[in-house]
């Protein structure tokens, strides 16, 4: 009979690790809510070299972005910050974010979402064209 009552325990036990976290970071209420993901990367372009650090937070409904972007030419650097804030919505493994902020008021960058990464093209956050911006959920 305790054999029975450990084997019924663990199986609750594992049934519930699946139900309240899903394979595509999102929460068991299907959305990002509560979550922080964090992204950087760096990259030379033209004798320039660029350096991204970018984190990512969700409410029930909205985003914060805040970020750090360096830039290096010949001895000389130039760093600037942002904060960004917008709603987001969840369709399967797509997230849509949408501006709030007045000088992108609507605008929206899209991305998926595949276990704990979610990546956006990097021209959407400023970055060279082909390159992707890859965060990975904390």
């Amino acid at each position: 009979m305790k054999k029975l009552l450990a084997i019924l325990a663990a199986t609750v036990a594992v049934a519930l690790s699946f139900v309240s976290c899903n394979k595509n970071g999102l929460g068991p209420d299907g959305t990002l809510n509560g979550t922080t993901w964090v992204a950087s990367q760096s990259y030379s372009e033209s004798g320039i070299t660029f350096s991204v650090s970018v984190s990512l937070s969700f409410t029930k409904s909205d985003f914060t972005l805040t970020g750090t972007a360096t830039g290096s030419y010949q001895g000389q650097t130039h760093t600037e910050t942002m904060t960004s804030t917008g709603s987001y919505s969840v369709s399967g493994s797509t997230v849509t974010l949408t501006s709030k902020d007045p000088d992108t008021m609507g605008e929206k960058v899209s991305g998926t979402i595949s276990g704990n990464k979610m990546t956006f093209v990097g021209k959407d956050f400023g970055l060279d064209g082909g390159n992707e911006l890859v965060f990975t959920k904390k």
